[in-house]
């Protein structure tokens, strides 16, 4: 340890900072390590670092019994217990972890030498808090508890001690759990005893910040005590979570008196039963909620069964989202029948967030508008927990539809442009249609590039429909829009030509002209019949850019691709990663290749001169052309001139 007045003088809030900064960034264990490094650097620092070493406490499972030790042995001196405000038990175990022998008399011990704690818990562990540490608490002398459960997983036979442990500590508690139970005493669905001692008890929890109600053990409706609950909390509470309650109107409701909360502000709903009804009673009566979050997997949380019914919950949603600062909805189970009636719904519910901002009179600045985004993978979407296949973003906030795992079947029976007609009212400004083609999901082109000949010689008369269906839906989509963006990711596009499309407004879709702009289009991983671009350049009379991003090339030679733009005015044409297909093999261009620009005249222009004679050629045909990028090196650029 020195005493090196460098170090020495560094401020303690600069320290402080530090030491949180290692914490948020690398977790508890990297910077328990680095803060005890810090306690041998100089003087200065040492104490600063026990004393935030000793603040947060995460003990492992085999640094229980030398803890303790050390409270028992500062006791006296330092008294390193005083400085404890919150300890976790077994941080950072796996669930399956044994008892160690002794827990009681250790945890015991600990209470004992940490009179200020306020928090205590074990993430990893229920049984540690239910099993020990409840009880040793109960029988301690600790005044200001704030949390004793961090795990939630508690259950009904664990209400009866929870609940007294609640009320011995309901001046200091910060967050409270009310776990609604069926009586087995009484016949039909009546609320325990214990859920209704909290309840009647909730406006004594002075210091109370978070209420979570849980029905997963309770089948009828909670609504009745929800609001008379809420009637009833302190004005501290800013967070109410809901999981797995019916929420339903209650035919025996007897609350005579509903009361405006100003102080909820965060309004969580997990796996619950929401009709129209009661989204409305949140929407009249949170007038303070800055933040909604709806997750669920059950089957019809809206309680709905007609377009009507749908149109109805959106509805009181874009009502209850309409004060809030954020939202994020997100539905998982969705069948056939329904699913256009929630992309409508919530299409609507951006429109009217929107309107009301344009209309509002409280320093409403245009320019704080901001695009929709809308992306649907249209098969097999990234095998993440929490990848939906149809997300729509605004605004920072989002709404998601169709989680991953549940989606193959009904996938297969959507027409995209049943969805395009949907959003054409809505107009979002960024259009994401991702995993067109399955197969080029669930095969690496580059193992089995025979996998795919029948599709790009256009024998699959289905999927080429599908491909250029979309790419219809998404250029009509984001027409004559500046910001605009389109993306079509792994889509195969063959050598059948579709008639082209004089589109009208009877289905719902501009017709195309020569005064059609594009601002920017993306293809990426995707498969192209040399035929295909003629085709496009036909219904893509402008774009600003055009992005080709790892796509593959269908080619009669090698070392020769042609990309047919001729009837196109093109901004800027950007290719990255590009692939030619021949004969079964791939085959990759270099950076250095051969560029020849082929104007509409016919007129060629050779851009990069010093490349060989038999080196790779990609001839690109256009009707004008301003610049190219090829794997992010500018080798053409007319808009300097």
């Amino acid at each position: 340890m020195t005493e090196s007045n460098g170090w020495s003088t560094l401020p303690t809030e600069i320290l402080l900072d530090i030491f949180a900064h290692i914490k948020d960034t690398f977790g508890w264990r990297e910077a328990r390590h680095s803060i005890k490094e810090c306690q041998i650097v100089c003087r200065g620092w040492s104490f600063t670092a026990q004393h935030v070493l000793y603040t947060n406490v995460y003990l492992p499972k085999k640094n229980i019994a030398s803890f303790v030790t050390t409270l028992i042995d500062t006791s006296s001196t330092t008294a390193l217990g005083d400085l404890v405000r919150s300890i976790e038990f077994y941080s950072g175990e796996a669930k399956a972890s044994g008892i160690i022998s002794g827990l009681n008399n250790y945890i015991v011990e600990t209470l004992r030498h940490i009179p200020n704690v306020e928090t205590i818990g074990s993430s990893a562990k229920s049984n540690v808090e239910t099993g020990f540490l409840w009880r040793r608490i109960m029988e301690s002398e600790i005044q200001n508890l704030g949390l004793f459960s961090l795990s939630d997983e508690w259950e009904c036979n664990d209400k009866a001690l929870y609940t007294s442990l609640a009320l011995k500590h309901k001046g200091s508690l910060k967050k409270l759990r009310l776990l609604f139970c069926m009586d087995s005493e009484t016949e039909g669905f009546v609320v325990d005893n214990d859920s209704l001692r909290l309840k009647d008890h909730i406006n004594e929890f002075k210091s109370l910040k978070q209420l979570q109600f849980d029905g997963y053990y309770y089948e009828a409706s909670l609504l009745t005590e929800l609001i008379e609950t809420v009637n009833d909390c302190p004005e501290t509470v800013c967070l109410l979570r809901i999981k797995e309650c019916d929420l339903t109107d209650s035919h025996e409701s007897n609350v005579t008196k509903i009361k405006q909360n100003t102080s909820i502000q965060d309004l969580q709903i997990v796996d619950s039963k929401l009709p129209a009804s009661t989204i409305e009673y949140f929407a009249s009566n949170l007038t303070g909620l800055k933040s909604l979050k709806f997750i669920s997997d059950i089957e019809n949380p809206c309680e709905s069964n007609t377009e009507q019914e749908y149109a109805e919950w959106w509805k009181q949603m874009a009502n209850l989202c309409q004060g809030s600062r954020h939202y994020d909805i997100n539905i998982n189970n969705v069948t056939f029948d329904d699913f256009v009636h929630h992309i409508t719904g919530c299409l609507q519910l951006i429109r009217t967030i929107e309107n009301s901002r344009k209309g509002s009179t409280n320093g409403f600045n245009p320019s704080l508008l901001t695009p929709t985004e809308f992306a649907m993978y249209m098969s097999h979407p990234p095998e993440t927990m929490d990848c939906y296949n149809v997300s729509i973003n605004h605004k920072g906030s989002r709404i998601r539809l169709i989680k991953s795992y549940s989606t193959e079947s009904l996938l297969r029976r959507i027409d995209f442009s049943t969805i395009s007609a949907c959003l054409l009212p809505f107009s979002p400004s960024i259009v994401n249609v991702l995993h067109i083609e399955p197969m080029l999901v669930l095969y690496n082109l580059h193992q089995t590039t025979s996998v795919f000949s029948a599709l790009i010689d256009g024998q699959d008369p289905r999927s080429a429909q599908r491909c250029w269906s979309i790419f219809e839906s998404v250029t009509s989509l984001t027409k004559n829009k500046p910001g605009s963006v389109g993306h079509l990711d792994k889509a195969i596009f063959p050598g059948i030509l579709l008639p082209l499309r004089e589109d009208t407004e009877q289905d719902g879709q501009m017709k195309i002209s020569g005064e059609a702009r594009y601002f920017e289009l993306k293809f990426s991983d995707s498969i192209f019949h040399p035929i295909a671009f003629s085709e496009m350049s036909l219904k893509l009379p402008n774009i600003e850019t055009l992005i080709l991003d790892g796509c593959t090339f269908l080619s009669d030679s090698p070392s020769k691709l042609e990309i047919d733009l001729s009837t196109t005015n093109l901004g800027q044409l950007v290719l990255n990663k590009i692939h030619i297909l021949h004969s079964g093999n791939l085959f990759y261009p270099a950076d250095d290749c051969k560029i020849i620009l082929i104007n509409n005249e016919g007129r060629e222009e050779i851009v990069n001169v010093t490349a060989c004679d038999d080196s790779p050629c990609i001839s690109i045909k256009f009707k004008e052309l301003q610049s190219l990028v090829i794997s992010g090196t500018q080798v053409f650029n007319k808009r300097k001139l």
